[in-house]
């Protein structure tokens, strides 16, 4: 890794400030997925990553993530990169990451450039000269240090950018090393560092892992409850929107409800209802959403007219149909009704309340016409036929 082969820079030289590097392991339980934050290989198209892996974390942390680009295949801007590699470490508080971030300036001045000459490295190769910066202030994350090394060689001097960047509790170890004779300095570190923040702060919101859900019956007049699901990051509080949509789940808008708890009105019959959920902790927030319900049932909705069958003359039989609803009705009335001869000014003929109703002398010369009133659970709706022709 980047950190046993730039022993000879010093990065292990720290007193003991980094991280050692351990076999792979599988994190704890219940901790923000470090997998998720520092570089990322979409950071830099066209880069490849060679290693990235959970490691043994040393003290103040209690996990740790490396990943390791490989040789010469980032690039940051126009500049391409010898050597790159980001190590985010989870401290156990963020006044244990404070500390870590401290203690960082003393770790360099402990180090003697002289040393790390005299130390060499594998393969024969040997520094002309190790030259430390101070500590330097990027602006990005909570905090952020970078530290220039320039490294005297044959080929010309190489830049190296050792940077720590704080959000929270999260630290990430940056090691950027550049070309000979390519200058890297604060511009690079402060492009690297809003990166890793960005990541670090995305991975530290909350994250759903198991969807919210919504429970009661989808019907007028019924009241449907919100639970939030499961998150990570321990959200501290949460909001819900409730939002309609279509018949399949598709085309959500919301219905300016929010709260655990949505009545449902007759506007929502034949929509679906899901509910937005927002989990807040002190970093930010995530959001999720449940799935849609089934149509809502509202009062039943004519889409097709009753109408009659039969003969308009006195003692014939006329049948009424229902029509076609919506809302599958659970039981139908009927009331017949008599018009004048236009069709208007229609009035309920008395004990007249069945589908079918046998034509009286008294009809002659009127029209005649069926309400029908189509009932479910959610409400009732009436509908009325067109009127028959004159009663012969």
């Amino acid at each position: 890794m980047v950190r046993r082969r730039l022993l000879l820079l010093g990065v292990l030289a720290l007193g003991g400030l980094l991280p050692a590097a351990a076999a792979a392991l599988v994190p704890p339980r219940g901790i923000p997925d470090l997998a998720r934050m520092g570089l990322q290989k979409a950071d830099f198209p066209g880069s490849r990553v060679t290693r990235q892996e959970y490691v043994k974390p040393d003290d103040p942390f209690v996990a740790s993530y490396e990943r390791e680009f490989a040789v010469l295949s980032a690039r940051l801007g126009a500049k391409r990169l010898l050597g790159l590699e980001s190590d985010v470490g989870l401290a156990r508080s963020v006044a244990d990451a404070r500390l870590f971030m401290a203690a960082i300036p003393l770790g360099i001045a402990l180090l003697d450039p002289q040393d790390l000459v005299a130390a060499g490295a594998p393969g024969g190769f040997r520094p002309t000269y190790v030259r430390l910066g101070k500590p330097v202030r990027v602006r990005a994350g909570d905090q952020a240090l970078e530290v220039a090394i320039r490294i005297g060689t044959k080929v010309g001097e190489i830049r190296l950018l050792l940077e720590f960047v704080r959000v929270d509790r999260v630290i990430d170890s940056l090691f950027v090393a550049g070309l000979p004779r390519g200058a890297l300095g604060i511009s690079e570190a402060t492009t690297v560092g809003r990166l890793v923040a960005t990541h670090n702060r995305e991975g530290l919101v909350p994250a759903n892992t198991a969807a919210p859900a919504v429970t009661g019956t989808p019907q007028v007049g019924q009241t449907l409850v919100a639970s939030p699901g499961t998150w990570t990051n321990k959200p501290t509080t949460f909001g819900y929107s409730w939002q309609r949509c279509d018949a399949s789940g598709a085309n959500c808008v919301a219905t300016g409800t929010t709260g655990r708890q949505y009545p449902v009105a007759a506007a929502d019959s034949g929509s679906t209802l899901r509910v937005a959920v927002t989990a807040t902790n002190a970093i930010g927030s995530g959001h999720a959403f449940s799935a849609p319900t089934v149509p809502v049932a509202g009062a039943p909705t004519n889409t097709a007219l009753p109408t009659i069958s039969g003969a308009a003359a006195a003692g014939q039989t006329l049948s009424a149909s229902t029509g076609t609803w919506t809302g599958n009705p659970t039981s139908f009335a009927y009331q017949w009704q008599r018009c004048d001869p236009s069709g208007a000014s229609c009035a309920d003929i008395a004990g007249a309340s069945t589908s079918t109703y046998t034509v009286a002398a008294g009809d002659a010369g009127s029209t005649l016409r069926v309400a029908v009133t189509a009932t479910n659970s959610a409400g009732s709706a009436t509908a009325v036929s067109p009127p028959t022709a004159a009663v012969t």
